[in-house]
């Protein structure tokens, strides 16, 4: 499970930072990560779940920073056309 979670956090933090417009994806792997993270941190320590638990983090984070700024970006431009 740490692996899923590393895997899963490397995925929402690119999904949030070179495809910004998949926020809403990568707020979900992010969520799903830090799941996955927390439960293998509760059979025993491990550096990869650690890992994964930061970027999954960092992922969610960004995913919702990213999907805030294009529901503002669309409203505005809506609002221009009227």
């Amino acid at each position: 499970m740490g692996v899923a979670s590393l895997v899963l956090g490397i995925l929402s933090v690119i999904l949030a930072v070179v495809f910004s417009g998949f926020g809403w994806l990568a707020a979900i792997l992010g969520l799903v990560g830090i799941i996955l993270a927390s439960v293998a941190k509760k059979k025993g320590p491990d550096g990869m779940a650690t890992a994964g638990l930061v970027l999954s983090i960092i992922g969610l984070v960004l995913g919702l920073l990213m999907y805030v700024a294009c529901a503002i970006l669309v409203g505005g431009l809506a609002s221009m056309m009227v």
